[in-house]
């Protein structure tokens, strides 16, 4: 029980090093300038970028400064997880798939845009479909001014899971979550944006990559099986406009993935990308990403 205790939580663990060295990656004229963000279409590449500037860091730390001081914020990080992601309970692909949604998501728990169910229709059939996402083709909106959120037919369990999820993201990241009640009509309480997360019990855990609409609300979906802390970050990252590590063009070189154990028509959502649709700045493979799916024995 133990073992199987820090195995999850292990598949857990906050991509803390990603997010700062990103930020160390981005330099003064990402870090540094407001006005380069007036346009709020970025590609997702300059999105992970301009989330880890905000972490603050100074050009004028030398490589081995930052190094330690990097492990030392994983550390930190990991503990916080540690302290607060349940260990227990299915993952958010074996939930989806009980529930039978698994099939209709792209990679078990990613909603895909109408846009980008042609681009992968048309690309059907070759290794093009892993390049969905790449820089040439999509797009991320960003939530520049932070996250509104509300809560839809949700029960408690679930509303702690996300509260809790979006503070961990708000205390590592410069982006902040601002909770507001489902507006009735004439309620001043409303989102002072356009576009605004509703967060629901589903049929499974599920989001959209990135901000998608540009006006009205967006859909995050905490079902059943979904009401832990791990499963929330996981799909406010999907919302935030990560994708999964275990797709990275190099990945190959540090997991296993055994196809044979995959259901047939799962297997293509499992290649990894090509090195054009993946950049991945020279950062290491991060086991412990909460955006990484866990393993199976």
């Amino acid at each position: 029980m133990k073992r199987k205790r820090e195995e999850n939580n292990a598949k857990r663990q906050h991509s803390a090093e990603v997010f700062c060295q990103h930020r160390l990656m981005t330099g003064v004229s990402k870090a540094g300038t407001g006005p380069a963000f007036a346009d709020d279409r970025m590609d997702i590449p300059d999105f992970v970028l301009f989330l880890a500037a905000c972490l603050g860091a100074t050009l004028s730390t030398s490589p081995p400064e930052w190094r330690t001081e990097l492990s030392e914020e994983s550390k930190r990080f990991k503990r916080e997880i540690d302290d607060e992601v349940q260990p227990m309970g299915d993952s958010i692909v074996e939930v989806n798939m009980k529930s039978g949604v698994a099939s209709a998501l792209f990679q078990g728990d990613i909603v895909l845009t109408k846009e980008q169910q042609d681009q992968i229709a048309a690309d059907s059939g070759t290794r093009a479909r892993r390049q969905a996402f790449d820089k040439k083709g999509w797009k991320a909106e960003l939530w520049s001014e932070g996250v509104p959120y509300m809560f839809s037919n949700l029960n408690e369990e679930a509303k702690t899971a996300f509260r809790k999820a979006a503070q961990l993201w708000m205390d590592n990241t410069c982006i902040n979550f601002t909770e507001y009640q489902i507006p009735k009509k004439g309620d001043v309480n409303r989102p002072k944006t356009k576009y605004y997360l509703v967060v629901y019990e589903g049929a499974g855990c599920e989001s959209n990559v990135g901000r998608t609409s540009k006006e009205g609300p967006q859909v995050l979906s905490l079902g059943r099986g979904c009401e832990t802390i791990g499963h929330a970050a996981h799909e406010i990252g999907h919302a935030l406009g990560f994708f999964h590590t275990h797709t990275r063009h190099d990945r190959d070189q540090f997991i296993t993935v055994h196809k044979d154990k995959i259901p047939f028509d799962w297997q293509r959502q499992f290649d990894p990308q090509t090195t054009e649709a993946n950049n991945n700045y020279d950062l290491t493979y991060d086991y412990g990403s909460i955006m990484h799916y866990g393993s199976k024995r």
